[in-house]
């Protein structure tokens, strides 16, 4: 027992065989048991994995195609208010253009009023101006002149002849 066994050259065969006895035990365990649990368990992490891809491919395929279809509408929507605002706008001008023509009717009618209306006034404040000359005209020959004894009317056809020759 001089020599320390793991030197001791006539232990080395048992040692080759123990060591490949516990390293094919070993790895036959591991290959048996161990692998098969790690196989099965990445197996189930694997099928998780493409069955959540395969979901959110089929999500992702629906979000399209409603993208789509709300493209669609988006642009049917667009369209329709276009042709709805055109509407109005076409509905407005002609609304306007009828007030328009309306404004122009009634604007005539009171130019017309306002300038028969005028006239009236007019003539009136002529006979009232042909009046007054003839009450002054009156009012001179009296207190000037001194003629008491004038005829009214006929001072008022003098007067009405020197106005309306105007």
């Amino acid at each position: 027992m001089d020599v320390v066994p793991q030197l001791d050259f006539s232990l080395y065969p048992s040692q080759v065989f123990w060591f490949s006895a516990a390293f094919l035990s070993l790895y036959f365990v591991v290959r048996g048991v161990v692998l098969p649990k790690i196989h099965k368990v990445n197996a189930g992490r694997v099928a998780i994995l493409d069955e959540g891809v395969e979901m959110s491919e089929r999500a992702y395929e629906r979000a399209q195609s409603e993208l789509l279809k709300q493209k669609v509408a988006l642009e049917r929507a667009e369209m329709e208010t276009q042709r709805l605002l055109e509407k109005a706008q076409n509905e407005l001008d002609e609304i306007r253009w009828c007030v328009f023509a309306m404004l122009e009717t009634e604007l005539e009618e009171l130019y017309g009023a306002t300038e028969e209306n005028l006239e009236r006034i007019a003539q009136v404040e002529r006979e009232n101006l042909m009046g007054l000359a003839a009450e002054v005209a009156h009012a001179y020959c009296t207190a000037v002149c001194g003629v008491r004894k004038i005829q009214k009317e006929r001072l008022r056809v003098l007067v009405s002849k020197v106005y309306g020759g105007r």
